[in-house]
Parts: structure tokens; sequence; C-alpha cells
């Protein structure tokens, strides 16, 4: 049973590699995994578990010196294997859930896109291409809520802008027409003030301009 997990551990490893998946982890387990097998063998040796001659009790002995041989069985072997292929599953779940993340991020408007969302997602691609699993995915759920802020601020102005086009298109006649009245008050008034303005100082100038001729004709008058 632990030799078979091994097997299927070498083949879960050779998938990954078609998949572009990294293998540092799972290599590193798949030795850890063929050490530890090699080590039950011989405690199994030591434990009489398996008929074994004099030389091999000597062997076993002597690879099990600094090894707590009583506390290693087959099922230690076959839980570090499991990992491995419980390592493949969470690296293409969160490489799918990178990508999507991805989409969704870059459907976001540039001008509407939170900094600190772009930020999350670099950070992530780094976790996930160091093999940070658990890492990776707590930055995800990060990115996935500060996205969904991000996607009701959009559309939220999406429809803020919906709506606005809306009211011109259905008004947008009774908007010109209010227009050119507000344009012909405009124009009037500013007339008017225009006129009212050039009266006043038209008046002040004959004024200042008796007052001009009174001194030239009385010029020891006071004013």
């Amino acid at each position: 049973m632990a030799l078979s997990s091994i097997e299927n551990a070498n083949e879960t490893i050779e998938i990954m590699k078609e998949e572009n998946l990294s293998i540092l982890f799972v290599e590193d387990l798949l030795i850890e995994a063929e050490i530890l097998f090699e080590q039950v063998n011989f405690a199994e040796v030591l434990r009489n578990d398996v008929v074994s001659t004099p030389f091999e009790k000597v062997e076993a002995t002597r690879s099990l010196e600094y090894v707590n041989w009583k506390e290693i069985y087959y099922e230690d072997v076959i839980v570090i294997t499991d990992k491995i292929i419980a390592t493949r599953e969470q690296s293409l779940f969160l490489r799918d859930t990178i990508e999507v993340r991805r989409n969704e991020l870059f459907s976001i408007s540039k001008g509407f896109r939170n900094e600190k969302s772009n930020n999350l997602f670099l950070e992530i691609e780094e976790t996930y291409a160091a093999e940070r699993y658990n890492d990776t995915d707590t930055l995800l759920l990060k990115l996935r809520d500060l996205i969904e802020q991000d996607q009701r601020q959009t559309s939220y102005i999406a429809s803020l802008r919906r709506g606005a086009k809306s009211f011109f298109e259905r008004y947008w006649v009774h908007i010109l027409i209010l227009s050119i009245i507000l344009f012909i008050i405009a124009y009037f008034t500013n007339k008017k003030i225009r006129k009212t303005l050039l009266k006043n100082k038209i008046h002040k100038m004959r004024e200042e301009s008796k007052v001009l001729i009174n001194l030239i004709k009385n010029p020891n008058s006071k004013v």
C-alpha cells in the first residue's frame, strides 16, 4: 500500500510537470516519503513483523541508530504521499482562481480600479510562484473583497450615467427649449445691465464736465 502510494505520487509529479505547475515542494515530499518508506522497512525487521536474517537485523539497527523506529509506520508514508496529491489539487485551484481574479480585476476600468487591488494581485503572483499556497489563498480572499468594492463603485457610477443618458434622451426637447429661454433671458438681462451702466457713466461724465466748466469760469470758486 505504501509502495503503491509512492508510485502514485511519482505519477502525480509527472502530471504536474505537464501542467506547468511548480514541483519543488512536492519533490521534497517525495524524497521524504521514500526515505521514510525505507526506514519503515527496517523498523519492520526490528519489530519482527517480517522474517529476516541476523545480517538484516544488524543492518536495520545500524540504519535506524538515530531514528525513533518504534513510532514510524507505513501509514506515515501514505500521509506524505497524500499531501503531494493534495498539493497538486490546491495548486490547480489557486492557479484557476488567480486567473479568474485577474479577469475580474482588469475588467474594471482603470480609473475605478483600486491601486491596492493592483498591488495585492502582484503579491499574490509572488506568493503563488514561491509555493506559499496558504498565504496565496488568504490573499485571494482579500482581493475578492476589494474587487467586489470596485465593482460596486463602477456599477453605481454606470447606473448614474445610464440614468442621466435616459433623462436627456427622454426630455431633450424640453431641455433645449429651456436652454434657449435661459439664453434669451441672460442676453437681454446682460444688455439691460450694460445699458444701465453706460447711462450711469454718461451721467457721471456730464456732472464732471459741469464741474470742470464751472472751475474754468470761476477759478476762485469752491466746488
